[in-house]
């Protein structure tokens, strides 16, 4: 397989805290879920994407971790294993966007979570490079709180003029059954609690099916919740 023939997703944003990891590794259990041969590489130095995929392995610098049949994980830090090629490869991209410019992925994942952040991301010095780079961009808005469709509203006014930008139709409410699924480093719908409300699982899994729909992958199966 070339590299023409694989379609690379990376998540990336210049800080922590946002959402990185929980995007990457959804859209990797979902697309393993699907049966659609999945590599994901872990750029981030913090390889909390390889840790939650290996259910708690301990890992090391390049080696290749087989989940399933269908999905294979490497930890990279800061460099990209280019001799690798896989359908589908999700990228838990580094700081840098340097690093995510020598990917070349075919979609970059920006979650932001607050008004706030999406001003100060589009004033850092990597916005320059990301907005000239003609990489298709989809922002999405996690953690929203009540505020959630205003915050909604001014991103995408704030970016319409933007040629390569999209904003995802919807936003993901904070929840601790987020943080519940990487301490016990499983899927989110295997976190779900039966009891409450399943809104934010619903919104994460229809953010990564969209996501995936767009780079061409069709989610015919989806996991229960609750």
């Amino acid at each position: 397989m070339t590299q023409a023939n694989s379609r690379i997703i990376t998540v990336y944003n210049h800080k922590g805290g946002v959402g990185k990891t929980l995007i990457a590794a959804t859209l990797c259990f979902l697309a393993e879920l699907n049966r659609i041969q999945t590599l994901a590489v872990a750029m981030d130095r913090q390889g909390d994407l390889i840790r939650w995929l290996t259910r708690g392995k301990t890992i090391s610098r390049d080696d290749l971790y087989e989940i399933s049949d269908y999905l294979l994980a490497v930890y990279s830090p800061n460099s990209y294993p280019g001799r690798l090629r896989y359908p589908l490869i999700v990228v838990d991209q580094s700081p840098a966007w340097e690093d995510a410019e020598r990917v070349q992925p075919d979609l970059c994942i920006v979650p932001v979570d607050c008004i706030d952040a999406i001003i100060n991301f589009m004033s850092a010095r990597e916005w320059i490079s990301i907005s000239s780079s003609g990489v298709g961009v989809y922002f999405v808005l996690n953690n929203a709180d009540v505020g959630g469709k205003r915050d909604l509203a001014f991103i995408k006014k704030t970016l319409a003029r933007q040629r390569i930008v999209e904003v995802w139709d919807g936003n993901i409410p904070h929840s601790g059954v987020f943080r519940r699924a990487y301490n016990r480093k499983v899927p989110v719908w295997e976190a779900s609690y039966a009891e409450q409300s399943t809104v934010p699982e619903e919104a994460i899994l229809d953010l990564c099916s969209s996501i995936l729909a767009r780079v061409g992958f069709r989610v015919t199966k989806r996991p229960g919740l609750g």
